[in-house]
Parts: structure tokens; C-alpha cells; sequence
């Protein structure tokens, strides 16, 4: 009996992959041992789609999907028919395996490029590479094909293909000021906060640039109260001392207040960050007699 369980792991791993099996033998098939690079290009190959399971080690939902979902046979069967698949660690720990080092500049550029803001995250992949649909957490067997389905549909991507063209626009310094609000929502729905940080400077700078009477829009003045850096900003006095106006447009009676209060605790939070850092480095600093 250990040499046939020894020689099916043996099978396994020459084979190249990795399967999420229950006791019949039946799961996702894996891909193990290929980089991010060859993934694709095996794709492209074999005119498959491309499913991500980004996990990390100490997530349990991840774990629970590895013994309960991903072994069924009718997940194994229309993921494998459809997918090349992947499992994507992304934490790192002291037992890693050469093969997980080699994936952590992937795993790296993956998280940057479409954000993981919970684990398990599912990244679904066209043939060519793009990202056309997503979802995350725990699911029982039949929402989780449902999901895989969803992936596979030839509208699937559409939601995703207009947002990483205007974003990759952005970033070539294409700056279209009407659609950027909305690409900042879906860049903090996804989890690119370096993305929202970058573009919600960007747009800050643009609204502090324009004329006073046209900042009176609900859009604009949720946005500056949602982003404002502090009350340096030209635009906190639109909130104090005369947040009237700002109440008049928003329809919220107390809004301005609120939001000037808000911003006062959090500069002050700030500044007992920075007071906490100054102490320690002053009581760690080795003393010079």
C-alpha cells in the first residue's frame, strides 16, 4: 500500500501537476513546477482560460476549499475541461518550497497589479493573459461553479476590459478628469490602494486647480471629503469656517462639521504617530557619553 501512494505522488510530480483530490482521485488538476511566464504561454498553447487560486498559508477558508471544493468531481471536471490552474501562495513563511521562492516576485507583481484584498482570492485569466473575471471567500461547490461558469463566458471580461484600458491609459499619462472617480471606486473595490493613493493625489490636485464656485458639486465635495490630506488643502476652507454651502449642496445639515471634526482627529492621530516614532528612536538611540 506505501509503495502505491508513493508512486502516485511520484506520478504527480513529474507530471507537472498538482491535484486537489478526494478519495476517489477526483479535484482540480494544479499546475505546479511551470512559472507565471510558461503558464501563459501554455495557455495561449492549449487556447485555455486561466484560474488563479491565491491563498495564503494561515487562512483557513483557503484550506477548507482545498479539502471540500476543489476535490469534487464536477469541480475538477469543468475546471480542468476549461482551465489551466494555478495556486498562488501569497505570504511567505520558513518552510517554503523552492518552487514557492520562485513565485514570490510573481505573487509580488500579481497582488500590485490586481490587488488581493482577501484571501481566498479566485483571479480567472483569457488565453491571452487578461484578467476577465474575479471573486473571493469561501464558497460551497455549487457557487463556486457557478462562479467558474461566470468566468468562462464570453461577456465576462467586459466589466474589467474598459477599467485596466482607462487605468493603463492613466498611467501613460492619459488623464481623463470625468472617468477618474469612478476608476479610484474600482481600484479600492479591488484593493489597489497604491492605484487609489496615486490617482486620488492626481485628481486632488486637479480639483484644488479649478475655480471655487465650480468645486460646489455634490461629486466634488464628497471626493474632497473623502481624500482631503488635511487643512493645508486650498480646499478645507470650503468646510470651515462657512460649511453652510458645502451643506446646501450635499443636503446633509451638519455635513461640513462633521467632516472638519473628522479631519482634526485624524491630523491628530497622525501627529501622536509621529510623536510615538520620535520617542522610541529618542529611548532606543544608543547614548553618546
Amino acid at each position: 500500500m506505501k509503495c502505491l501512494i508513493i508512486a502516485t505522488l511520484v506520478s504527480f510530480y513529474f507530471s507537472g501537476c498538482l491535484y486537489a483530490q478526494d478519495s476517489t482521485g477526483e479535484g482540480i488538476r494544479f499546475e505546479e513546477g511551470l512559472t507565471w511566464h510558461e503558464i501563459l504561454k501554455k495557455a495561449r498553447d492549449d487556447r485555455k482560460c486561466i484560474f488563479v487560486d491565491c491563498f495564503t498559508t494561515w487562512c483557513g477558508p483557503c484550506r477548507l476549499m482545498d479539502k471540500e471544493i476543489f476535490t469534487r468531481k464536477a469541480v475538477g471536471d469543468y475546471v480542468n475541461a476549461y482551465f489551466i490552474a494555478v495556486k498562488l501562495q501569497m505570504d511567505k513563511s520558513d518552510k517554503d518550497s523552492k518552487m514557492v521562492k520562485r513565485w514570490y516576485k510573481d505573487a509580488g507583481a500579481i497582488q500590485e497589479e490586481y490587488g488581493i484584498p482577501a484571501y481566498p482570492t479566485y483571479l480567472f485569466f483569457s488565453p491571452d493573459g487578461k484578467l476577465q473575471y474575479r471573486d473571493l471567500g469561501y464558497k460551497n461547490a455549487e457557487d463556486f461553479l457557478v462562479i467558474v461558469k461566470k468566468a468562462k463566458s464570453p461577456t465576462a471580461s467586459l466589466q474589467y476590459q474598459r477599467f485596466y484600458s482607462l487605468v493603463n491609459a492613466y498611467q501613460h499619462g492619459q488623464k481623463d478628469y470625468n472617468v477618474i472617480p469612478a476608476l479610484i471606486d474600482t481600484a479600492r473595490r479591488l484593493g489597489q490602494l497604491a492605484l487609489v493613493d496615486s490617482m486620488a493625489n492626481n485628481y486632488m490636485n486637479h480639483l484644488e486647480s479649478m475655480k471655487e464656485e465650480e468645486l460646489y458639486t455634490k461629486g466634488n465635495l464628497t471626493f474632497i471629503a473623502a481624500f482631503i490630506p488635511g487643512s493645508q488643502s486650498r480646499c478645507f476652507h470650503l468646510f470651515y469656517p462657512a460649511g453652510w454651502k458645502v451643506d446646501s449642496v450635499i443636503g446633509i445639515k451638519g455635513y461640513a462639521e462633521s467632516e472638519v471634526d473628522r479631519i482634526s482627529k485624524k491630523r491628530k492621530l497622525i501627529r501622536l504617530k509621529i510623536d510615538w516614532v520620535i520617542f522610541e528612536a529618542l529611548i532606543c538611540s544608543p547614548q553618546k557619553e
